[in-house]
Protein backbone atom coordinates (compact mmCIF):
# COMPACT_ATOMS: atom_id res chain seq x y z
CA UNK A 1 0.00 0.00 0.00
CA UNK A 2 1.32 3.35 -0.97
CA UNK A 3 1.57 6.36 1.28
CA UNK A 4 -1.58 8.01 -0.43
CA UNK A 5 -4.00 5.12 -0.33
CA UNK A 6 -2.66 4.57 3.29
CA UNK A 7 -3.61 8.11 4.15
CA UNK A 8 -6.99 7.98 2.10
CA UNK A 9 -7.93 4.44 4.23
CA UNK A 10 -6.85 6.50 7.66
CA UNK A 11 -9.15 8.91 6.85
CA UNK A 12 -11.85 6.97 6.50
CA UNK A 13 -10.89 5.29 9.80
CA UNK A 14 -11.01 8.32 11.73
CA UNK A 15 -14.57 9.44 10.13
CA UNK A 16 -15.76 5.94 11.02
CA UNK A 17 -14.46 6.27 14.63
CA UNK A 18 -15.89 9.94 15.10
CA UNK A 19 -19.27 9.17 13.59
CA UNK A 20 -19.39 5.73 16.42
CA UNK A 21 -18.31 8.18 19.30
CA UNK A 22 -20.97 10.57 18.75
CA UNK A 23 -23.56 8.06 18.19
CA UNK A 24 -22.29 6.44 21.52
CA UNK A 25 -22.52 9.86 23.06
CA UNK A 26 -25.82 11.35 21.92
CA UNK A 27 -28.20 10.86 24.65
CA UNK A 28 -31.04 8.76 23.72
CA UNK A 29 -34.56 9.76 23.96
CA UNK A 30 -36.26 7.78 26.55
CA UNK A 31 -39.56 6.38 25.71
CA UNK A 32 -42.66 7.50 27.48
CA UNK A 33 -44.81 5.15 29.45
CA UNK A 34 -47.85 5.94 32.25
CA UNK A 35 -49.39 3.58 34.91
CA UNK A 36 -53.08 4.30 36.08
CA UNK A 37 -53.31 4.27 40.09
CA UNK A 38 -56.90 4.46 40.11
CA UNK A 39 -59.47 7.68 40.56
CA UNK A 40 -57.35 10.60 38.26
CA UNK A 41 -53.71 8.75 38.96
CA UNK A 42 -51.57 9.00 36.53
CA UNK A 43 -47.86 8.07 36.84
CA UNK A 44 -46.04 9.68 33.89
CA UNK A 45 -41.99 8.35 33.53
CA UNK A 46 -39.68 8.39 30.54
CA UNK A 47 -37.03 6.24 33.00
CA UNK A 48 -35.47 9.10 34.24
CA UNK A 49 -38.08 10.98 35.81
CA UNK A 50 -41.18 10.48 37.39
CA UNK A 51 -44.31 12.05 37.76
CA UNK A 52 -47.35 11.72 40.03
CA UNK A 53 -50.67 13.26 38.86
CA UNK A 54 -53.44 13.30 41.70
CA UNK A 55 -52.49 10.71 43.16
CA UNK A 56 -54.62 8.74 45.85
CA UNK A 57 -55.27 5.26 47.25
CA UNK A 58 -57.81 6.06 50.63
CA UNK A 59 -61.27 5.58 49.60
CA UNK A 60 -63.17 6.42 52.24
CA UNK A 61 -66.46 5.98 51.38
CA UNK A 62 -69.83 7.74 50.68
CA UNK A 63 -71.03 8.27 54.23
CA UNK A 64 -67.45 9.52 55.84
CA UNK A 65 -67.31 11.99 52.87
CA UNK A 66 -70.68 13.53 53.49
CA UNK A 67 -69.74 13.81 56.88
CA UNK A 68 -66.50 15.64 57.09
CA UNK A 69 -64.40 14.04 59.94
CA UNK A 70 -61.46 13.12 60.38
CA UNK A 71 -60.28 9.94 58.62
CA UNK A 72 -57.33 7.58 59.60
CA UNK A 73 -55.09 6.58 56.40
CA UNK A 74 -53.29 3.41 56.24
CA UNK A 75 -50.08 4.31 55.26
CA UNK A 76 -48.76 0.32 55.13
CA UNK A 77 -51.57 0.00 52.75
CA UNK A 78 -49.63 3.24 50.50
CA UNK A 79 -46.57 1.76 50.92
CA UNK A 80 -47.32 -1.46 49.70
CA UNK A 81 -49.17 0.38 46.59
CA UNK A 82 -46.37 2.47 45.67
CA UNK A 83 -44.35 -1.21 45.92
CA UNK A 84 -47.07 -2.09 43.77
CA UNK A 85 -46.49 0.25 41.31
CA UNK A 86 -42.75 -0.09 42.00
CA UNK A 87 -42.42 3.99 42.40
CA UNK A 88 -38.99 4.12 44.30
CA UNK A 89 -38.73 7.80 43.72
CA UNK A 90 -40.57 10.57 42.36
CA UNK A 91 -39.91 13.83 40.71
CA UNK A 92 -42.93 15.65 41.04
CA UNK A 93 -46.46 15.38 42.43
CA UNK A 94 -49.13 17.55 41.05
CA UNK A 95 -52.00 17.99 42.02
CA UNK A 96 -55.20 19.25 39.96
CA UNK A 97 -57.86 19.87 42.70
CA UNK A 98 -57.83 19.37 46.90
CA UNK A 99 -60.88 17.21 47.06
CA UNK A 100 -59.90 14.05 48.62
CA UNK A 101 -59.95 11.84 45.66
CA UNK A 102 -57.33 14.00 44.32
CA UNK A 103 -55.23 15.00 46.95
CA UNK A 104 -55.94 13.25 50.57
CA UNK A 105 -52.61 11.14 50.49
CA UNK A 106 -50.30 13.40 49.24
CA UNK A 107 -48.68 13.74 52.24
CA UNK A 108 -47.64 10.49 52.79
CA UNK A 109 -46.86 9.75 49.68
CA UNK A 110 -44.17 12.66 49.34
CA UNK A 111 -42.43 11.59 52.71
CA UNK A 112 -42.44 7.76 51.27
CA UNK A 113 -40.79 8.68 47.81
CA UNK A 114 -40.11 11.96 47.28
CA UNK A 115 -40.95 14.91 44.73
CA UNK A 116 -42.42 18.38 45.78
CA UNK A 117 -46.08 19.07 45.63
CA UNK A 118 -47.28 21.12 42.95
CA UNK A 119 -51.00 22.69 43.99
CA UNK A 120 -52.85 25.41 44.23
CA UNK A 121 -52.83 27.87 47.31
CA UNK A 122 -55.10 25.57 48.69
CA UNK A 123 -53.41 22.32 48.26
CA UNK A 124 -50.09 23.76 49.34
CA UNK A 125 -51.46 24.82 52.65
CA UNK A 126 -53.04 21.83 52.98
CA UNK A 127 -49.91 20.06 52.78
CA UNK A 128 -48.26 21.96 54.83
CA UNK A 129 -51.32 21.56 57.70
CA UNK A 130 -49.59 18.00 57.27
CA UNK A 131 -46.29 18.69 58.24
CA UNK A 132 -45.06 18.61 54.79
CA UNK A 133 -41.62 21.17 54.48
CA UNK A 134 -42.31 24.25 52.72
CA UNK A 135 -38.81 23.57 50.27
CA UNK A 136 -41.56 21.04 49.53
CA UNK A 137 -44.27 22.56 47.81
CA UNK A 138 -45.03 24.95 45.27
CA UNK A 139 -48.20 27.18 44.27
CA UNK A 140 -49.40 27.25 41.24
CA UNK A 141 -51.58 29.26 39.24
CA UNK A 142 -53.04 29.63 35.83
CA UNK A 143 -50.41 28.94 33.06
CA UNK A 144 -47.81 28.34 35.72
CA UNK A 145 -44.77 26.69 33.35
CA UNK A 146 -42.30 24.31 34.94
CA UNK A 147 -39.60 22.09 33.83
CA UNK A 148 -39.02 18.92 35.42
CA UNK A 149 -36.55 16.70 33.65
CA UNK A 150 -37.41 15.96 29.95
CA UNK A 151 -40.67 16.71 30.89
CA UNK A 152 -42.56 20.19 30.43
CA UNK A 153 -45.89 21.02 32.56
CA UNK A 154 -47.93 23.94 31.84
CA UNK A 155 -51.01 24.90 34.22
CA UNK A 156 -54.70 25.44 32.76
CA UNK A 157 -57.27 26.33 34.81
CA UNK A 158 -60.03 23.97 34.27
CA UNK A 159 -63.57 23.60 35.56
CA UNK A 160 -65.16 21.27 38.33
CA UNK A 161 -68.60 19.62 36.97
CA UNK A 162 -71.78 20.27 39.48
CA UNK A 163 -73.07 17.63 41.16
CA UNK A 164 -76.40 16.66 38.94
CA UNK A 165 -75.60 19.72 37.32
CA UNK A 166 -76.66 21.98 40.25
CA UNK A 167 -74.04 21.72 43.58
CA UNK A 168 -70.56 22.53 43.78
CA UNK A 169 -69.34 20.21 46.19
CA UNK A 170 -67.25 21.95 48.73
CA UNK A 171 -66.03 24.89 47.04
CA UNK A 172 -63.60 27.48 48.50
CA UNK A 173 -59.88 28.03 49.84
CA UNK A 174 -57.66 27.34 52.34
CA UNK A 175 -56.08 30.49 52.38
CA UNK A 176 -53.31 29.76 55.57
CA UNK A 177 -52.07 26.72 57.25
CA UNK A 178 -54.51 25.24 59.41
CA UNK A 179 -53.40 24.49 62.76
CA UNK A 180 -55.00 21.21 64.03
CA UNK A 181 -56.22 17.83 63.15
CA UNK A 182 -57.64 17.95 59.50
CA UNK A 183 -61.31 16.86 58.69
CA UNK A 184 -62.62 15.30 55.15
CA UNK A 185 -64.07 19.15 54.70
CA UNK A 186 -60.95 20.99 55.02
CA UNK A 187 -60.45 19.31 51.65
CA UNK A 188 -62.00 21.89 49.67
CA UNK A 189 -61.64 22.77 46.19
CA UNK A 190 -59.26 25.46 45.89
CA UNK A 191 -59.49 25.79 42.47
CA UNK A 192 -59.57 23.69 39.23
CA UNK A 193 -56.37 22.98 36.83
CA UNK A 194 -55.36 20.34 34.29
CA UNK A 195 -51.82 19.92 32.81
CA UNK A 196 -50.71 20.61 29.46
CA UNK A 197 -47.42 18.57 28.99
CA UNK A 198 -44.58 18.62 26.17
CA UNK A 199 -41.27 15.93 26.11
CA UNK A 200 -38.78 14.80 23.56
CA UNK A 201 -41.54 12.42 22.78
CA UNK A 202 -44.85 14.19 22.51
CA UNK A 203 -47.29 16.17 23.75
CA UNK A 204 -50.13 15.06 26.57
CA UNK A 205 -52.80 16.33 27.86
CA UNK A 206 -54.20 15.38 31.58
CA UNK A 207 -57.78 17.03 32.01
CA UNK A 208 -59.57 15.14 34.96
CA UNK A 209 -62.62 17.53 34.33
CA UNK A 210 -65.53 16.56 31.83
CA UNK A 211 -65.88 20.49 31.43
CA UNK A 212 -64.36 22.54 28.84
CA UNK A 213 -62.60 26.13 29.25
CA UNK A 214 -61.31 28.76 26.85
CA UNK A 215 -57.59 28.50 27.99
CA UNK A 216 -58.27 24.39 27.42
CA UNK A 217 -59.32 24.86 24.13
CA UNK A 218 -56.81 27.29 23.33
CA UNK A 219 -53.80 25.17 24.38
CA UNK A 220 -54.99 22.36 22.74
CA UNK A 221 -56.11 23.70 18.90
CA UNK A 222 -54.60 22.46 16.77
CA UNK A 223 -51.81 20.68 17.98
CA UNK A 224 -51.27 16.88 17.93
CA UNK A 225 -51.13 14.88 21.10
CA UNK A 226 -49.94 11.66 22.00
CA UNK A 227 -52.64 10.84 24.37
CA UNK A 228 -55.07 12.58 26.28
CA UNK A 229 -55.82 11.44 29.24
CA UNK A 230 -59.78 12.65 30.04
CA UNK A 231 -61.94 12.38 32.89
CA UNK A 232 -65.44 10.84 31.99
CA UNK A 233 -66.62 10.97 35.63
CA UNK A 234 -69.96 13.70 35.65
CA UNK A 235 -69.85 14.95 32.11
CA UNK A 236 -72.91 16.61 30.12
CA UNK A 237 -72.55 13.74 27.36
CA UNK A 238 -70.17 11.47 25.39
CA UNK A 239 -70.98 13.82 22.69
CA UNK A 240 -69.65 17.05 24.43
CA UNK A 241 -66.71 15.61 25.43
CA UNK A 242 -65.82 15.61 21.68
CA UNK A 243 -67.14 18.45 20.35
CA UNK A 244 -66.05 20.87 23.53
CA UNK A 245 -62.16 18.84 24.18
CA UNK A 246 -61.23 15.87 22.48
CA UNK A 247 -61.63 16.92 18.54
CA UNK A 248 -59.79 20.48 19.29
CA UNK A 249 -56.80 19.04 18.52
CA UNK A 250 -55.80 18.22 15.35
CA UNK A 251 -54.95 14.93 16.63
CA UNK A 252 -55.01 12.45 19.08
CA UNK A 253 -53.67 9.14 19.12
CA UNK A 254 -54.67 8.12 22.34
CA UNK A 255 -57.75 8.88 24.68
CA UNK A 256 -57.12 7.30 28.34
CA UNK A 257 -60.15 7.57 30.37
CA UNK A 258 -59.69 8.23 34.09
CA UNK A 259 -61.58 9.00 36.94
CA UNK A 260 -64.31 6.40 36.13
CA UNK A 261 -63.73 3.85 38.32
CA UNK A 262 -65.69 4.11 41.94
CA UNK A 263 -64.06 5.81 44.37
CA UNK A 264 -66.29 5.28 46.60
CA UNK A 265 -65.90 1.70 47.03
CA UNK A 266 -62.47 -0.44 47.81
CA UNK A 267 -60.48 -1.18 44.86
CA UNK A 268 -61.18 -4.06 42.94
CA UNK A 269 -58.09 -6.18 41.74
CA UNK A 270 -60.07 -8.27 39.26
CA UNK A 271 -63.26 -6.01 38.19
CA UNK A 272 -62.96 -2.21 38.38
CA UNK A 273 -65.76 -1.34 39.57
CA UNK A 274 -67.10 1.86 37.64
CA UNK A 275 -68.58 4.98 38.92
CA UNK A 276 -72.15 5.48 39.04
CA UNK A 277 -74.01 6.78 36.48
CA UNK A 278 -70.66 7.24 34.63
CA UNK A 279 -71.78 5.26 31.62
CA UNK A 280 -68.48 4.29 30.10
CA UNK A 281 -69.80 1.91 26.99
CA UNK A 282 -71.54 5.23 25.98
CA UNK A 283 -68.51 7.06 26.12
CA UNK A 284 -66.51 4.24 24.06
CA UNK A 285 -69.31 3.83 21.39
CA UNK A 286 -69.16 7.65 20.94
CA UNK A 287 -65.56 7.08 21.03
CA UNK A 288 -66.03 4.38 17.99
CA UNK A 289 -68.42 7.22 16.12
CA UNK A 290 -65.44 9.33 16.00
CA UNK A 291 -62.54 5.92 14.94
CA UNK A 292 -60.87 7.23 17.82
CA UNK A 293 -58.50 4.92 19.64
CA UNK A 294 -58.92 4.09 23.65
CA UNK A 295 -57.31 2.31 26.48
CA UNK A 296 -59.70 1.60 29.32
CA UNK A 297 -56.25 1.32 31.91
CA UNK A 298 -56.22 -1.41 34.14
CA UNK A 299 -54.95 -0.66 37.78
CA UNK A 300 -50.80 -0.27 38.08
CA UNK A 301 -50.45 -2.11 34.72
CA UNK A 302 -46.86 0.00 32.50
CA UNK A 303 -48.26 1.19 28.91
CA UNK A 304 -46.37 2.55 26.35
CA UNK A 305 -46.99 5.84 24.64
Amino acid sequence: MNDLSYKKVMIKLSFLYIIAVLLISSPAIAEVSFQYSGIAGVHLSDGKTSLFFDPVFSRPNIFEILAGNEFKIDNKMIHRELKKLNIQKLDAIFIGHTHPDHALDMHIIQKEVGGVIYGSRTTVNIALSLNIKKENTQIFSDDSKYQVGDFSIRVLKSKHGKIFGIYKFRDGEILTPLKRSLTLSDYVMGGSYSFYISHPEGDFLIHQSSRATKNVTKMIRGKKLKAVFQGIANRKSSKSLYDEIINIPKSVDLIVPIHHDNFLLDMNEKDMEYLWFVNVQDFLEESKRHSQKVLLPKYRKIYKL
